[in-house]
Parts: C-alpha cells; structure tokens; sequence
C-alpha cells in the first residue's frame, strides 16, 4: 500500500498526501476487499494525535479525527458515517480480518 500512494503522487494524484517518513506523512494500515485504502496521518506530538485516512475507490479522500478504534468500532455500531466507502458499508453481518 505504501507503494500506491508513492504511486499516485507521482502521478499527481494523492491530492497533496505523501508517504511516511515525508512530514505529514501516511502510514499503511489496512484495506479493503472493495478497493479502498486506510492510513494514519502522522503529525502532532505523537502517535496518540495521528488521525485515520480513507483512501476510497472512487478517489475519495475522507478523514476521522480520532484513533483506529473508536473508527472500526464506530463503522460497525453505525455512529461513524462511512465517509469514501461504498454506501452499503458495513453489510448486515460485518467481519475484520487479519492477514
């Protein structure tokens, strides 16, 4: 996934985001079946200030201010609008899967 962003700024099309180490940078942490990518966006003091990135299919570039779980779990209970996802997300029985 980090070779897909490097990708798509080369070709001008990561609306302005950069790969990690760059300041600013994103950090790969997950995809999905339908296409989509999930980063962190590094900056702040720490960890602890990085906000989650959705990379969707249709080049939609949606950002959560606030950390990987309280997105995850929002998306699955419903209080987290799927922002750059397809519009069924999450399907009737939803599933996270670790490779």
């Amino acid at each position: 996934m980090a070779g897909t962003l490097t990708s798509l700024r080369d070709d001008g099309m990561s609306h302005g985001h950069v790969p990690f180490p760059e300041p600013g940078g994103l950090v790969p942490w997950g995809d999905s079946c339908d296409g989509d990518d999930f980063y962190w966006r590094t900056g702040g003091d720490g960890p602890d200030d990085w906000t989650v990135l959705v990379a969707g299919r249709n080049d939609d570039w949606c950002e959560f201010r606030g950390s990987l779980t309280q997105y995850l779990a929002g998306l699955v209970k419903g209080t987290v609008a799927p922002d750059g996802l397809p519009p069924d997300f999450p399907v009737e029985d939803p599933a996270v899967t670790i490779d």
